[in-house]
């Protein structure tokens, strides 16, 4: 449906945008292990993990002309949800649209408090946008007035797990099952909660009950790729390898605590396995927080209490050096065309301490020297 979206004719491209209903779908499930698309990308979605898309300028120029629209009325309702609906629409391809997306359902709301499809969008679009908190404002204002809604209880429960209340989101997964006991999106983001527990045996029968439940080819796909993300992909609480020493779970075997609840992004093969190898090094992984993926070998990795910037240059150099090179290999292996980039984020104050590319230092160090 993209190529339809974007190589259409513009009154194609203005029905788009302007005249039909914003898509109802689920909020995808997890910010942990498994992919973080629960479904299928909904109409004219970018895949998880997929970059972020310039907008052709005839797109571009449509929403000038929405704007320009409701500006003119500004009690006009439609104009105002015609406007929402478009940047909404954009906001799926190109992240920067959220914002103008929000002002427009602002207005729509004073015009209309009650209105569930601006309701509805306004929570999809915060959550898209990362603000979990924001998105669940919404969600429950929605339910207020609907309050069986098994779509939003099931996006709601998703801004939980985002918000490290799993044990509420999993329970409200389940609520939801029991009332609509064919909502596929509830059953696959119940699987993806449950692996994220650590619990991949229930997880892995939930999916595969989910897929027995998807509405085509495409949704089933989309399932058979969580499953197997999810059946070779440890969950977060599986991750740290055994130490020598008394066969607790360490990192890197030199005793650290295991990362717990690191949230993440990760839509792909490549991701999953390059977040396991970011959160497993002996030194850094221990502080990581969140793994925000914004391309598909482009992420920022919150740290928290790390100054990694003031590290030693022989000891921060071999990191990058092996890091590095381990990353250029995964990617290799995972057919990972992309570019590599990976901010190391200080989580206090937003400063990039330091980048991995895949290849500075690569070859430099020899790691058996270090051990």
């Amino acid at each position: 449906m993209f190529g339809i979206f974007v190589i259409a004719g513009s009154a194609s491209l203005y029905n788009e945008l302007s005249d039909r209903p914003a898509p109802q779908r689920a909020v995808p499930g997890s910010p942990t292990a498994a992919p973080s698309g629960g479904v299928p990308a909904g109409e004219g979605q970018v895949p998880p993990g997929h970059p972020s898309i310039e907008l052709p300028d005839q797109v571009i120029q449509l929403l000038k002309n929405l704007q320009a629209n409701a500006d003119a009325a500004p009690d006009d309702l439609e104009a105002w949800l015609r406007l929402a609906r478009g940047y909404y629409r954009a906001g799926l391809l190109t992240p920067s649209y959220h914002k103008p997306a929000m002002t427009a359902l602002d207005h729509v709301l004073e015009i209309d408090a009650n209105n569930l499809e601006a309701l509805r969008m306004y929570g999809n679009v915060a959550h898209d946008a990362r603000q979990f908190d924001v998105a669940e404002g919404y969600f429950n204002r929605y339910l207020q007035i609907d309050p069986a809604d098994p779509g939003v209880l099931t996006d709601r429960a998703s801004t939980w797990l985002f918000q490290a209340r799993a044990e509420e989101a999993e329970q409200a997964y389940r609520d939801v099952i029991a009332s609509n006991p064919g909502f596929v999106q509830a059953h696959v983001n119940l699987g993806i909660a449950l692996h994220a527990r650590g619990s991949t045996d229930e997880a892995l029968e939930t999916l595969r009950h989910a897929r027995t439940l998807a509405d085509g080819e495409a949704q089933q796909q989309r399932i058979d790729e969580i499953i197997t993300a999810a059946s070779s992909t440890p969950p977060p609480t599986q991750r740290a390898s055994a130490s020598d020493r008394g066969g607790a779970a360490t990192r890197g075997g030199q005793g650290l605590p295991a990362a717990q609840n690191v949230r993440s992004n990760a839509a792909s093969e490549f991701q999953l396995e390059a977040g396991s190898l970011l959160t497993g090094y002996r030194i850094v992984g221990p502080r990581v927080v969140e793994i925000d993926w914004q391309g598909d070998a482009v992420a920022r990795m919150m740290i928290r209490d790390f100054p990694m910037d003031q590290m030693p240059p022989v000891m921060r150099n071999k990191f990058k050096s092996g890091m590095n090179e381990k990353l250029a290999g995964l990617a290799e292996s995972k057919n990972v065309d992309a570019d590599l980039k990976i901010e190391l984020v200080d989580e206090a104050s937003g400063r990039v301490m330091d980048v991995l590319d895949g290849k500075e230092w690569v070859g430099a160090f020899d790691e058996q020297a270090y051990e």
